[in-house]
């Protein structure tokens, strides 16, 4: 259940960059922003980095019965969006976050009587490019969040 919510989470995500004609991109790729290509057709494969830990926030002492588990899983978003000559960066970027945030908020949501689903922004930084660059670099972190209670009623 968890993977699909994240799975529908990430298309919204992925739409929201591909709007703002964006790029997100693998972690192979290693250009500096000097030597970007002009068409940055390289920097073009739909690849998401994840992250994948699932980190259980509370511990349960060996022979008490489990009331409720929260894990949690890291999901991270490298890219490049392009800038067009006499433009800042920032307009763009800021555009870019308004989007991601409006395609993947409210939560969190419930998904049983038992169940909620959260996610929580912990990271949205642009990398600024050299001056005369066509593209500038975006960061964005996120934590899923999924809580379950095992509690009668």
């Amino acid at each position: 259940m968890i993977a699909t919510l994240i799975t529908d989470w990430v298309d919204s995500v992925l739409s929201a960059i591909d709007k703002t004609k964006g790029f997100y991109t693998s972690p192979d790729i290693s250009h500096s922003f000097a030597d970007k290509p002009a068409d940055m057709s390289e920097l073009a494969s739909p690849l998401l980095i994840i992250e994948t830990t699932d980190n259980p926030v509370n511990q349960v002492p060996t022979g008490q019965r489990v009331e409720s588990i929260q894990l949690s899983r890291k999901v991270y978003i490298n890219g490049f969006i392009p800038v067009p000559d006499g433009e800042r960066p920032s307009d763009h970027l800021d555009r870019l976050l308004f989007d991601v945030r409006k395609a993947i908020y409210p939560t969190p949501k419930q998904l049983s009587n038992n169940t909620t689903f959260q996610i929580q922004e912990t990271e949205a930084r642009y990398l600024y490019p050299q001056v005369g660059s066509k593209v500038a670099r975006f960061v964005l972190a996120f934590n899923f969040i999924h809580h379950e209670n095992f509690k009668e009623g």
